[in-house]
């Protein structure tokens, strides 16, 4: 199989029980990182503040201890103060974001950039693209996350080290799979290239945002790197519910991303890696290839589970 790879540089399910693929039990087992993502019932909760201060505004991430980056399912599609990229009350799965949220606190998410997939019909915006799920399919411990999203039947698992991820998506009918990748810049300030192995040996997509602290803009930047294991057979750029279909690049919008697309078996998965970098583009291919060279999803696994 000839492996292709998308470079992605920004600036800024449990399935049926007759797919889930079987966990062995650990410690790990016990913990459930979803606590604290649902709103108090006490009857003090949301008396006094902004009415944020009744959630315990955690996430459900997949990390190293002290790892640079939280690896998480995303549900709200914001980098705004006191909002954290996932609550338990909501039902639909817009992505999986690389975050630096502070969890338990109200300081916003930067530097992010979230990775969804989803089959048939293309949709690109978070607000439109989103998997439902029911929390019965769904597994989150801090080396290992899945969901199994009824409307795209795809399950989806992700594991992770400290600047890199690895997903492993089936599909369970097959047909049109695809996977959209967007910086989380709520100020609009991105840039996206594609440039299909024109460069250099790979194909690349190159995303820019810029970062903004107290809205201004901050000192450094994030980089990430995506690749896929299958050769796409179509890309594309984004702004909105506008596509541009084979466009290289689109830049200091808001709401741009880009697109890959693939041809998939019933039953088949697709395998996708990301890692990031503040220090640049190369950096995180660097960080890549030393933390997640090859594609073995669950020697990933079982390397984080030992981690911890």
């Amino acid at each position: 199989m000839k492996n292709r790879i998308f470079l992605l540089t920004i600036l800024t399910v449990t399935a049926l029980s007759c797919m889930q693929q079987k966990q062995p039990e650990t410690l790990l087992s016990y913990i459930d990182t979803r606590v604290g993502t649902a709103a108090s019932t006490t009857g003090t909760a949301g008396l006094f503040g902004k009415h944020t201060e009744e959630y315990g505004q955690v996430l459900p991430a997949v990390l190293v201890p002290h790892g640079m980056n939280f690896w998480t399912p995303q549900t709200r599609d914001t980098e705004q103060k006191c909002v954290a990229p996932y609550y338990y009350k909501d039902t639909l799965i817009q992505g999986f974001r690389n975050s630096h949220w502070i969890v338990g606190g109200c300081t916003q998410d930067y530097g992010s950039m979230t990775l969804m997939t989803l089959t048939g019909d293309l949709k690109c915006a978070p607000e439109h693209r989103g998997g439902r799920f029911v929390y019965e399919n769904e597994v989150a411990t801090p080396a290992y996350y899945s969901v199994y999203m009824d409307n795209y039947r795809t399950l989806a698992e992700m594991t992770a080290q400290s600047r890199s991820a690895i997903f492993r998506f089936t599909y369970t009918e097959g047909g049109e799979a695809w996977i959209v990748v967007n910086p989380n810049s709520d100020e609009g300030e991105g840039y996206i290239e594609i440039d299909p192995g024109k460069k250099r040996s790979e194909d690349i997509i190159r995303c820019t945002a810029s970062i903004r602290s107290v809205g201004e803009p901050a000192e450094f930047s994030g980089y990430f790197v995506v690749s896929f294991q299958e050769e796409p057979v179509t890309y594309g750029v984004y702004q909105d519910s506008m596509r541009y279909e084979n466009e290289s690049s689109i830049g200091q919008r808001k709401n741009i991303g880009a697109y890959v697309g693939f041809n998939m078996k019933p039953g088949q998965q697709l395998i996708v890696k990301a890692s990031s970098s503040f220090t640049g583009p190369d950096g995180a291919l660097v960080n890549l290839q030393a933390e997640i060279s090859g594609w073995e999803f669950d020697t990933v696994h079982t390397q984080l589970e030992k981690t911890w």
